[in-house]
């Protein structure tokens, strides 16, 4: 389930400014495995989204068959899942303090 499913929010990336980037070929696999394993995260501080529960991930890569084949590529992989849910999370914090401040 999607961040905005969760949130009972309809999607809308029309004025979003990251829509319209492309992804480098190299990047392709990383992403692709990131939306199978998006929804391996564990808790954060006060509720919030936390770190990707890396057991999950490679659980969940490996049964997919997503697994890159050599160590070095693997790791590289790892990398790429950590940095694209880093960035995933940094936005998500980012929401929901602007939701707060609207609030108040």
């Amino acid at each position: 389930m999607e961040d905005h499913q969760l949130l009972g929010e309809p999607l809308d990336c029309g004025g979003c400014p990251l829509a319209s980037l492309e992804l480098a070929p190299a990047n392709i696999p990383a992403w692709e495995a990131y939306l199978a394993v998006a929804d391996q995260w564990r808790p954060g501080p006060m509720g919030g989204m936390g770190p990707l529960d890396m057991a999950g991930v490679v659980a969940v890569l490996n049964h997919l068959e997503l697994t890159p084949p050599t160590p070095e590529t693997r790791r590289e992989m790892l990398d790429k899942l950590r940095i694209i849910h880093a960035v995933r999370m940094e936005l998500a914090s980012r929401e929901r303090n602007s939701k707060d401040q609207n609030r108040s």
